[in-house]
């Protein structure tokens, strides 16, 4: 499960109608001008609305994967249960997003958080930080950090 933001994908799906083939470029057209979208072939099996929000359901290979209009952050499972997903069904529940919300905590066994490339990385060390003083904890290793005298001056 995953939700991508992509108008032009969302809107070939929407025409093609639930229960309908679609085969469509998808991704990339936001944050990238240098990667190229990639083609998906796929089965659509529900559509919905949140809020200002429109999306589809896409079964790709075995996988759902919701495609929305525009942009929306994961906060509540009800989002996805809005686009006709079923949450309790799946055994495996991806969340693009860059923690999972205590709102999915009733459903969820386990959350794993993958630390991946992209437009918000979790993994500090390797953004390039142009306005931040250097050394600073945690960014640079090696250097003593002291709360207090941080705080305190």
């Amino acid at each position: 499960m995953a939700v991508i933001v992509d108008p032009a994908a969302y809107n070939k799906c929407r025409e093609s109608g639930i229960g309908n083939q679609v085969q469509t470029k998808l991704g990339m057209r936001i944050l990238s001008e240098k990667e190229e979208p990639f083609t998906i072939n796929g089965k659509v099996v529900a559509k919905g609305e949140y809020e200002d929000i429109k999306g589809v359901c896409v079964k790709i290979a075995g996988i759902d994967i919701i495609i929305t209009d525009k942009r929306i952050v994961l906060t509540d499972p009800e989002i996805l249960r809005s686009m006709g997903v079923k949450l309790e069904g799946y055994d495996i529940l991806v969340l693009k997003s860059g923690y999972v919300d205590p709102t999915f905590k009733p459903i969820i066994e386990r959350e794993i958080l993958a630390l991946t490339p992209g437009y918000v990385s979790q993994k500090f060390n390797e953004l390039t930080y142009t306005k931040v003083k250097q050394p600073v904890f945690p960014l640079n290793k090696n250097i003593k950090f002291d709360p207090e005298e941080y705080l305190l001056g």
